[in-house]
């Protein structure tokens, strides 16, 4: 009888529930998904107070160097791009990722800007370094026209340059190399080697040089204010080429050498030196129509 009452209450005691393993399984992920959703939150949350620091926030734009260009254009240059934010979330002017390089290009993009160098100085300053080219000669298009661009003192072209009046800068025109801001003319030697002779040869009475032509091979042609040209090559230094024209021009069967006078004079061949001596003489035989003729006296002597 024992027995048979112990089984009988084995029977009726209750048994622990189990809960279904879909529904534990959707619990789990609620909960994965709420600290997900709580860690997102909390992040941007810390973002967007965290970038806004007064200590960590532009507020001041330091600008040095320079001369000539206005430090209000530089600093609104760069105002300009630190406005706004990353994704509607970071401001651009916090401090430890504001838009460095995109500051930089802008503050390129000024004529005349050279060299421009942006640092953070704090964590509320960056400053803007930079330096300033200065026109030292025009490299156009063609020999007479207005489609110019400005060079420095090393041949590099910085700027397109506005139509001038006047011979206040010496002209450069290059042979099959098509004038382009950021690209060279020639190299800063090559250049001052052309400016020495031209510094020379305007010691000679009457002769002005306006224009200078080069080409690929390095010949250089110097073109006088009132007709005639000079050639001579870049591998000459422009003292002896000098030296040869002083030759010339104090030979007694070329006193009549001057400014308009004559064609050319070719130095480009060391000692000897080749003068065209020819005038091109224009006359209008009716209003719409002209003839030009030549003199050949002298054309293609050559001195030793």
């Amino acid at each position: 009888m024992f027995n048979k009452k112990s089984k009988v209450r084995l029977k009726n005691k209750p048994r622990r529930r189990t809960m279904n393993p879909g529904k534990r399984m959707l619990i789990r992920q609620f909960l994965i998904g709420f600290l997900v959703l709580l860690f997102v939150a909390s992040l941007i949350a810390g973002l967007w107070y965290g970038t806004r620091l007064e200590q960590l926030t532009i507020k001041n734009i330091i600008v040095i160097g320079g001369q000539t260009i206005s430090y209000e254009i530089v600093k609104g240059k760069a105002e300009a791009v630190l406005g706004g934010s990353y994704i509607g979330l970071i401001p651009r002017r916090f401090v430890w990722w504001y838009p460095h390089e995109d500051i930089l290009e802008a503050v390129k993009s000024i004529p005349r800007i050279k060299n421009p160098v942006v640092e953070r100085v704090s964590g509320t300053e960056i400053k803007i370094q930079f330096e300033e080219y200065f026109p030292y000669a025009l490299w156009c298009d063609e020999i007479k026209t207005d489609e110019c661009i400005f060079i420095e003192d090393t041949g590099y072209g910085f700027s397109v340059a506005p139509k001038l009046s006047g011979d206040t800068l010496l002209r450069y025109h290059s042979l099959g190399l098509k004038p382009l801001v950021g690209t060279s003319l020639l190299d800063k030697t090559k250049l001052t080697e052309t400016v020495r002779f031209v510094n020379l040869v305007q010691t000679v009475q009457g002769f002005e040089v306006s224009t200078i032509e080069v080409d690929s091979m390095e010949d250089v042609f110097y073109i006088l204010n009132d007709g005639g040209e000079i050639k001579a090559n870049l591998s000459i230094p422009a003292e002896i080429v000098f030296a040869n024209l002083q030759s010339i021009l104090e030979a007694k069967e070329f006193t009549h050498l001057k400014s308009g006078a004559f064609q050319y004079i070719d130095l480009r061949f060391g000692n000897k030196v080749y003068v065209n001596d020819s005038i091109p003489v224009v006359s209008t035989s009716t209003a719409t129509s002209t003839s030009t003729s030549e003199t050949d006296s002298g054309a293609g002597e050559v001195i030793q």
